[in-house]
């Protein structure tokens, strides 16, 4: 979702917030009808949620690309 610069939500776990960081919306853990909430929102919110995908998919390809995850990788290589 995020590559394809869509708002996403997500249940409020440390792994969500570690991909999705500041770009995504978080539901309360196991509460469906929170996630609904959330999705709710961002359907009512048009531009906001335009602004969140923007900035998901700026994330992902900064952050989390191959290229960008390589790098990370190969400069652990090099100060080894």
């Amino acid at each position: 979702y995020m590559a394809m610069g869509m708002a996403t939500v997500a249940f409020d776990r440390a792994v969500a917030h570690e991909i999705l960081g500041s770009t995504g919306l978080y539901a309360k853990m196991k509460d469906t009808c929170s996630l609904a909430e959330k999705l709710c929102w961002l359907v009512h919110n048009p531009s906001e949620c335009r602004k969140l995908g923007e900035a998901s998919r700026k994330r992902a390809v900064a952050e989390l690309s191959w290229d960008a995850v390589g790098m990370r990788i190969v400069g652990a290589y090099d100060r080894i």
